[in-house]
C-alpha cells in the first residue's frame, strides 16, 4: 500500500525543521536541504515559489512585516534562496545578530552583483 506523499514528508522533514534553530551558515543549509528527498525537494521549491511571490508582491505594497512573514514561510520550504534571505532582512525587523547572519547567508549562497553590495553595506565590509 502505497504512502503519501504528504505523510512521509510530515514523518521525515517537519520535526527536523520544527525543532531546529534558524539556519546560521551555509554549511547547515545545504547539508539539511540536501537530505530532503527529491521527489519532496521540487514539490517544496514550488511551493516557496509561490509564498515567495506573494512576499514580493506585499513588499511592493508596503506590506513589510506581512512580506517577512512570508519570506520566512518560503524559507522554512526552501532555504536556498538568497534573494529571500536579503529580503527577509530587509524587512524584519528583529535583532542586530540574526538580520546580519541573514545578509550573509544571502551573500554565500550567490546574490546578484547589485544586491550583494547593499548586504554588505548592511553588514559594514
Amino acid at each position: 500500500m502505497p504512502i503519501p506523499r504528504a505523510t512521509l514528508w510530515a514523518v521525515r522533514f517537519c520535526r527536523d525543521v520544527c525543532e531546529s534553530d534558524p539556519f546560521n551558515s551555509l554549511h547547515s543549509l545545504t547539508s539539511w536541504f540536501d537530505s530532503v528527498a527529491p521527489c519532496a525537494r521540487q514539490e517544496r521549491i514550488d511551493k516557496a515559489k509561490l509564498i515567495f511571490g506573494a512576499a514580493f508582491a506585499a513588499m511592493q505594497k508596503g506590506k513589510a512585516s506581512t512580506a517577512g512573514l512570508l519570506f520566512e514561510h518560503g524559507l522554512a520550504l526552501d532555504p536556498t534562496s538568497p534573494l529571500a534571505w536579503f529580503y527577509l532582512a530587509e524587512t524584519r525587523e528583529v535583532d542586530v545578530v540574526t538580520e546580519r547572519s541573514w545578509y550573509k547567508l544571502a551573500i554565500e549562497i550567490g546574490l546578484p552583483p547589485e544586491l550583494q553590495s547593499i548586504a554588505e553595506e548592511q553588514l559594514g565590509t
